[in-house]
């Protein structure tokens, strides 16, 4: 299982029978294993295409969770463990413009029952 194999790779899952979760593994060497889930990501470019996987017309809706963002990337167990560190891989991490429009602030968990106090749920404050 990628989550406790070497940092960076894709470790994606089905969940609920129905959606794809994509996370990268990231942790310490202390630690066995670790990943942090993606749960939303703001589309750059292929809208187009991400919209057809998704049959989606709006972008708000198109990639604001974990289960969206698998459907609009096409994203699938077929993925599981490539090297996301890797820019020729089919899929991986890229660094991007710095977007200074608003602060990243750590908030609290949502949606969840348990360690609803960790703020471990990053969102861009918008208001500075």
């Amino acid at each position: 299982m990628p989550m406790f194999g070497q940092v960076g790779r894709a470790y994606i899952y089905f969940i609920y029978g129905s959606h794809f979760c994509i996370n990268i593994s990231a942790h310490s060497d202390k630690a066995k294993a670790g990943a942090v889930l993606v749960r939303a990501l703001e589309p750059c470019e292929g809208v187009h295409t991400m919209k057809r996987f998704r049959n989606c017309g709006t972008l708000y809706d198109l990639t604001s969770g974990p289960g969206k963002i698998c459907q609009a990337l096409d994203i699938n167990r077929s993925l599981n463990s490539v090297d996301m560190t890797d820019p020729k891989s089919e899929i991986h991490i890229e660094f991007g413009e710095e977007d200074t429009t608003g602060d990243i602030v750590a908030t609290k968990r949502i949606g969840i029952k348990y360690a609803t106090a960790k703020k471990w749920r990053f969102v861009r404050n918008s208001a500075n």
